[in-house]
């Protein structure tokens, strides 16, 4: 097992050649990333234009990509791979709650995280990377991969929704695509006061009282506040499933199947 750092976030040290740096895990990206800064540092070479990326929220922005020369997740050596290079204020993980006083250096994304059974539990602060071993009878979850994200089945208030599986988002939220098909729907927001300070998009709005279930855990009276994330796709995202909930949760993930065990609060 990886001993995660503490933090609302899945921390661990990865190793880059001989230098060892801070990365996230990052369930919510198609690819890992790193910054520009950490590029250099490590000695990323054959660098060139990728194209557009999105953020957490959706959100575009251009990226740069190039050969890793080596990385090492969770004691495994992963060899030479490609890399995604943003800007380093790209990955300073602000969002409508603030962020980190100091932010990783890189993402483990889906690219990596795919190859393994990852095993994440929060409230212990353990990872584990070990091999596909089957999670069929074990009442997982079969995600879809849409956009480069796993959007995890969740039954919301009785009502079937998809989210997406972000373990590098701070906290959960509802989008308005998932507010419409909600029981109630507007009728049940109401005005979300939350501090100005180290936050870009003022949140406003929020729904309490929501019972959530999806694998083998069941949320009751939780509170989502709605924040709209850019549609990248005709297939509707209704909420993101975030640190706040993982960390009363054990997460087993396989071969696009999901695996979610309470754990004691």
């Amino acid at each position: 097992d990886v001993e995660l750092i503490t933090g609302p976030w899945p921390e661990m040290l990865c190793e880059f050649g001989s230098k060892t740096r801070r990365c996230l895990v990052d369930s919510g990206s198609s690819m890992s990333t790193m910054t520009e800064s950490l590029a250099k540092d490590v000695g990323v070479t054959d660098i060139i234009e990728f194209g557009i990326v999105r953020d957490s929220l959706g959100r575009e922005h251009k990226a740069r990509i190039g050969a890793l020369p080596g990385l090492t997740v969770g004691g495994v050596d992963m060899g030479p791979m490609p890399i995604i290079i943003v800007e380093d204020e790209r990955l300073a993980m602000r969002d409508p709650f603030g962020g980190p006083d100091n932010p990783p250096e890189a993402l483990i994304g889906l690219d990596v995280l795919s190859r393994f059974r990852v095993s994440l539990d929060l409230s212990q602060r353990l990872a584990a990377f070990r091999r596909p071993q089957g999670l069929g009878a074990l009442k997982a979850e079969n995600c879809l991969l849409v956009d480069g994200c796993y959007l995890l089945p969740i039954q919301v208030d009785g009502v079937r929704m998809w989210f997406i599986l972000d373990t590098a988002a701070s906290h959960s939220s509802l989008t308005n695509a998932g507010l419409k098909v909600l029981p109630g729907g507007e009728r049940r927001v109401i005005p979300d006061h939350r501090p100005k300070a180290n936050i870009r998009q003022f949140i406003s709005r929020k729904v309490s009282g929501l019972v959530l279930e999806t694998s083998r855990v069941k949320f009751t009276n939780i509170e989502l506040p709605v924040v709209e994330r850019a549609p990248s796709s005709e297939f509707p995202v209704h909420g993101v499933f975030g640190a706040d909930l993982l960390q009363h949760c054990r997460m087993t993930m396989e071969r696009g199947k999901v695996l979610l065990e309470q754990v004691a609060r």
